[in-house]
């Protein structure tokens, strides 16, 4: 699996923009910073003063002491156990915090998403809805459960190759070319992971006076290396509070349900309903601005109107899903009405998926798309998903098949 890829045409918020910097076969023990124990002793136990010897009341001069005559009191009950009330669990220390110089310009996140991946957790944040972007990454490694909330990770001294909370930021973020123009590690700085949870639940995080510096990274070893005389810069104090959102199948795995708008109705669609009685649904990312897309869906049109007239039009259902307009804006259901009817074809087979950040967002939060080897995604995109069980059968570069045969065999 590829560790560090750019952005899928800087989808910055989607499932797959970016993805981890490190592999959990390196995950190393954690530099969180451990507060000390308790106890005074050499041995972490509390030790009582040495009193001496005592001497008898009426002892001679020197010498061991006379032993005392008790009287008999009688038997005495064993007294009450002293009860000592729970204090709770303390605190540890919080460290010094480092900081920034004052004119040092946060990193402020617009759109962000923490998902789990098969790595582990991964946050991706964006400052910015057009170009050029920044982008902030954290990636954790955890196979073990080692990190609990209030733990803190120093990243001095850490490498991109056996980090585990990986801090990742890119600068010069293109949403059009979907490449980024640099990439930076942290020299320094303070992790304080406070939540990492559940699909449905908080990633709450906070980056303290991060200094970063410009890198490369080798593709083979994934060591993050110095750019000589390259770009620094200080990140403030940066909070983090996201929902977990869910990891997106891969191949054989099952789809989750979602909806997308459809373009004859504006209504929202199950695609499990959608696809409930059908045989698959195809899956098509398209674009106003994208000519290679022009070019392939008249063909898929009639690949599915000959299916209809042979199979039925309930075997096949086409899910042609318009991410952008032609300025690379968020499509309006007018414009896709219009997008449809340029293709001669019914309107209610095409879909838009925009959240008004990023395009494709619901579609790739549920559908891994498999990136190029060099991260890229292009355009058009196919998916198909078996009807009824959802079961993700196909996907361009997944490296499985071609579209035409896994038509074919999903159809049968």
């Amino acid at each position: 699996m590829s560790r560090w890829v750019l952005p899928l045409r800087f989808a910055y918020v989607g499932a797959l923009a970016l993805v981890s910097a490190c592999s959990p076969e390196e995950t190393k023990a954690p530099r969180g910073i451990v507060a000390p124990s308790g106890g005074e002793g050499a041995d972490g136990r509390r030790v009582l003063p040495d009193a001496g010897a005592v001497g008898n009341e009426g002892g001679g001069q020197g010498g061991a002491a006379a032993p005392v005559e008790l009287q008999d009191a009688g038997i005495v009950d064993d007294p009450e156990p002293m009860v000592v009330p729970d204090a709770g669990p303390v605190e540890p220390p919080r460290p010094d915090l480092p900081t920034c110089d004052d004119d040092a310009e946060p990193f402020v996140a617009v759109a962000e998403r923490a998902s789990i991946e098969a790595t582990g957790p991964h946050y991706q944040g964006v400052d910015s809805e057009t170009a050029p972007m920044r982008a902030m990454l954290i990636d954790i490694f955890d196979s073990e459960g080692e990190i609990e909330p209030g733990t803190f990770f120093d990243l001095a001294g850490t490498n991109l190759s056996d980090c585990q909370v990986c801090v990742t930021a890119l600068t010069g973020c293109d949403p059009a070319t979907g490449r980024c123009a640099k990439v930076f590690y942290p020299t320094s700085g303070l992790v304080e992971i406070t939540a990492i949870g559940e699909v449905g639940e908080s990633f709450i995080a906070t980056l303290h006076g991060l200094e970063f510096e410009e890198v490369t990274v080798n593709p083979t070893s994934h060591r993050s290396t110095p750019v000589a005389g390259g770009e620094t810069f200080c990140n403030p104090e940066m909070a983090i509070d996201t929902e977990v959102r869910p990891q997106p199948a891969r191949l054989r795995e099952t789809v989750r349900d979602f909806s997308l708008q459809n373009c004859e109705t504006g209504e929202f669609v199950s695609m499990h309903e959608l696809g409930a009685d059908a045989k698959a649904l195809w899956f098509i990312a398209s674009a106003g601005w994208c000519a290679a897309c022009a070019e392939f869906l008249p063909q898929a049109i009639a690949a599915m109107d000959e299916i209809a007239m042979n199979l039925g039009e309930g075997a096949l259902k086409p899910v042609i899903v318009v991410g952008e307009n032609a300025n690379y804006g968020q499509p309006t259901v007018r414009y896709c009405q219009q997008y449809a009817e340029h293709y001669g074809t019914d309107v209610s087979r095409f879909y838009i998926d925009h959240n008004g950040a990023s395009s494709f967002a619901t579609t790739f939060q549920y559908i891994w798309p498999y990136l190029a080897a060099d991260g890229s995604f292009g355009m058009p995109w196919n998916g198909l998903v078996r009807g009824g069980t959802f079961e993700y059968f196909y996907a361009d570069r997944s490296g499985e098949s071609d579209l035409n045969t896994a038509i074919n065999a999903i159809l049968r």
